[in-house]
């Protein structure tokens, strides 16, 4: 019989720097059944808002809904199959339960909640405002390289960008 379980912690952002805890998760996998519980509190939003829940995989990440979020708190449930023959892929994205490593809900304005645990790629340290952060993508392996091409690209951003579980993190000392 096939049973995962993980309980996480969300956490608030603003400007890429945690604000606070802000509620928790559940991911339970039973046989061919996936579930997926949000618990929001404590979030600084003015009246009602309605943000994405996206799912981090090892590659991409991709919308599984919404959740409703008011006076700061919000609930999101999701129930699925999970066909072994189509890869245990969640709902209708093309993210499998195993490849699974992060939440996130982008609030708008520099603000987001979300928990990024072990997966395919993860941030080796925490990033501080005055650093900048280089992301460092490997070309994908389905694509053969040519002498003239770049096999690895490396993107720099403000430490205030968010950094995506499928990114490699070098984290680069001011002068």
């Amino acid at each position: 019989m096939l049973y995962d379980r993980k309980i996480k912690y969300l956490n608030y952002y603003e400007n890429g720097e945690r604000v606070r805890g802000s509620g928790f998760l559940k991911t339970e996998l039973l046989k061919n059944s996936f579930r997926l519980e949000l618990i929001v509190k404590g979030v600084r939003c003015a009246g009602e808002f309605a943000g994405e829940v996206i799912l981090c995989g090892a590659d991409r990440e991709e919308t599984l809904g919404k959740i409703q979020l008011a006076g700061g708190q919000g609930e999101f449930r999701y129930t699925c199959h999970i066909d072994a023959e189509t890869g245990g892929t969640i709902g209708d994205t093309d993210i499998a339960c195993g490849e699974l490593c992060g939440i996130r809900i982008p609030l708008g304005e520099g603000r987001e909640i979300s928990c990024i645990w072990d997966g395919p790629a993860r941030v080796s340290q925490p990033v501080r405002p005055s650093q900048t952060v280089q992301a460092v993508q490997p070309a994908p392996a389905s694509q053969p390289s040519r002498p003239s091409q770049t096999v690895q690209a490396v993107q720099s951003a403000p430490a205030s960008q968010p950094v995506r579980p499928s990114q490699t993190v070098q984290v680069v000392q001011p002068a």
